[in-house]
């Protein structure tokens, strides 16, 4: 990832178990971490990520519900994704309002 220093914010994708780990860290919390913070933190500020809407979309069988009966939880999807599945028109600009934490 790049740093942004203009926005304060990493910009780019990462592989899984990368071990490579920003300095300093930025956690996003757009749902239940924004009112339950379980891990230690330095800093908090509110924040909001556009290009990204916050959807009940993801199917939880842990979180909400059962595996016979699974539950929507929040999750958040870009907004060309949101065009493409004819959820929004084309040129809809999201955001998605939340809890930024450096770790």
């Amino acid at each position: 990832p790049v740093w942004d220093a203009k926005n304060g914010v990493y910009v780019g994708n990462r592989a899984a178990g990368s071990d490579d780990v920003p300095s300093p860290l930025w956690i996003f919390g757009y749902g239940s971490l924004c009112w339950k913070t379980e891990f230690p933190h330095v800093e908090k500020c509110t924040g909001r990520v556009r290009g990204l809407t916050r959807y009940f979309a993801q199917r939880s069988q842990d979180h909400r519900g059962t595996p016979a009966a699974p539950g929507l939880v929040a999750t958040v999807v870009r907004d060309e994704d949101l065009v493409k599945l004819a959820l929004q028109d084309e040129g809809y600009t999201g955001s998605c309002v939340g809890t930024a934490y450096r770790v």
